[in-house]
């Protein structure tokens, strides 16, 4: 068990309310740890993660409606197996919608939309979810050979620097790079890292 798995557990355990910011939480893990794509002509998301467990209770709750298992992959660095989910079925257009994560004319949204986290509630869920999506957090070996290191791993610019942002208006202040084909959210601050841990309730 490493320092970001002993975090996201911690944010697990405290849960996140439903309603609005239980939507911005799933728009959140849907955005760092999923694929948007069309099947069909209908709009629609996988989802791979060692947390999915935790957000598909979140997503039935929440839509009343279950994530089917695709297959099952096994993680190239752990070696510990996941299980890839996908919604699928007529109403995956409107639930991605009131995810935030597709326009009412069928586009994809490019970045984070106002209203899925329009109060600092909804502001607060969507930074768990993103961490808990494609974040983690590193602490300085016993050796001194790595520093302090948060990041967020957004596959398109747009909602990365969006995702600044929202960091930005809870004084967590962070920059973006870009790595390997997707753009990553960090902060090498320890004095910012300790302020996301109480942020986030961890």
């Amino acid at each position: 068990m490493n320092f970001t798995s002993d975090v996201k557990r911690e944010i697990i355990s405290r849960g996140i309310s439903g309603g609005a910011a239980g939507r911005a939480a799933l728009s959140a893990f849907v955005r760092t740890s999923g694929l948007l794509s069309v099947r069909e002509g209908v709009p629609t998301f996988s989802i791979i993660s060692e947390t999915a467990e935790f957000f598909t209770a979140l997503f039935e709750r929440e839509f009343q409606e279950e994530l089917s298992v695709a297959r099952a992959s096994v993680d190239r660095m752990s070696g510990r197996g996941k299980l890839i989910f996908e919604l699928s079925g007529e109403n995956s257009a409107e639930i991605l919608y009131a995810l935030g994560l597709v326009k009412r004319n069928g586009e994809f949204s490019r970045g984070i939309r106002k209203k899925t986290v329009s109060d600092r509630e909804c502001a607060l869920a969507y930074i768990k979810g993103a961490f808990l999506g494609g974040g983690s957090c590193i602490l300085p070996s016993d050796g001194g050979r790595t520093g302090y290191h948060l990041e967020f791993v957004f596959p398109e610019q747009k909602p990365a620097e969006d995702f600044r942002a929202l960091l930005d208006g809870e004084e967590l202040l962070a920059k973006t790079v870009r790595r390997s084909g997707a753009f990553v959210v960090y902060v090498k601050s320890k004095e910012t890292i300790s302020d996301f841990l109480s942020v986030v309730g961890a």
